[in-house]
């Protein structure tokens, strides 16, 4: 049971909204509805996934690549990022009058799928995230680590429902030149980190 409380915890604070993916979470919110938003979410969690499963399960070649290449993947991961940033800031802020249809819901999970599976970054998160709160995992428990990494995943779900919820919630006490105002400051900062992103990996910082 601690295992799976642990697990929850921190699948909700690896999913705190102060990354790009996050970010990105919270103006698809905005823009399009929780159902969007929650969606986004719970893409980025399945990325998590992977990322969570190699620290518990101690696969080491993901460490060394990270460490190999990172330049590469600040590059990469900072171009993707541009890129979205760009797309936010240069598109309009639509009302949205008919229903959801699958694709609507799929493409923002599986974009934020995509995005976070291209930064092995998170593999290092999960590992700090496990140091502070004095977690260990032994990697031939099978049975328990697949538990607990199911339990990082309920968290990040938990966690993006009841954060798509209430933004969608508390938006339409806002002015639509607000929320154009938001949206326009969310496409500066995710191409912002985006840039820094990309200085990291040219300059080997």
């Amino acid at each position: 049971m601690a295992i799976i409380i642990k697990g929850i915890i921190i699948g909700m604070i690896v999913s705190f909204p102060i990354g790009p993916l996050g970010i990105i979470s919270i103006q698809r919110s905005i823009n399009c509805g929780w159902k969007t938003g929650f969606f986004s979410g719970i893409g980025a969690a399945a990325s998590d996934i992977v990322y969570s499963a190699a620290a518990v399960f101690g696969i080491s070649f993901i460490d060394e690549l990270i460490h190999r290449h990172r330049c590469l993947i600040n590059n990469v991961t900072g171009v993707l990022f541009l890129v979205v940033g760009i797309n936010i800031f240069t598109n309009v802020i639509e009302v949205k009058l008919r229903k959801d249809d699958k694709m609507e819901l799929i493409y923002p999970a599986f974009s934020n799928f995509l995005l976070g599976l291209s930064n092995p970054i998170t593999f290092l998160v999960f590992i700090t995230v496990f140091a502070k709160l004095g977690i260990k995992v032994e990697p031939h428990e099978i049975g328990r680590n697949s538990l607990f990494v199911i339990s990082i995943f309920s968290g990040s779900t938990v966690f993006w429902f009841m954060a798509s919820n209430l933004i969608n919630r508390f938006k339409h006490k806002f002015r639509i030149e607000f929320l154009y105002t938001i949206n326009k400051s969310i496409g500066v900062i995710i191409a912002l980190l985006g840039i820094i992103s990309i200085i990291k990996g040219t300059f080997r910082i």
